[in-house]
């Protein structure tokens, strides 16, 4: 089954709502305020569907928001951090890490 891609920069992947424009890359939720690049908060929409994972507060607060801070995405002035978490060979990949590494790969 191929992953829909329609509307993943346009819908905040903190609450659903629509993302309005800023300024350059950057785009605003107009429901919850967030504010965030426009290809990450697309790649964060395409691997939570990816995963079945409705975009909503809870989620953003469990799993999306834990992963920005630890893993060399700096918010709101925060620290960085360049250590990725280690999945030795043929070990299994859990959620958190793939979306980790999905983030950082359009992070930088």
């Amino acid at each position: 089954r191929l992953l829909n891609s329609r509307y993943s920069t346009k819908t905040c992947s903190r609450c659903g709502g629509k993302m309005e424009h800023r300024k350059g890359q950057v785009l605003e939720c107009g429901k919850c305020g967030l504010t965030i690049n426009r290809q990450l908060n697309a790649s964060i929409n395409l691997y939570l569907r990816m995963w079945g994972f409705p975009a909503s507060m809870r989620v953003w607060e469990e799993l999306t928001l834990p992963i920005l801070r630890s893993g060399g995405v700096a918010l709101k002035g925060g620290e960085t951090n360049d250590l990725l978490p280690m999945n030795p060979e043929g070990a299994e990949v859990d959620v958190l890490q793939s979306l980790h590494r999905f983030i950082k790969a359009y992070v930088g």
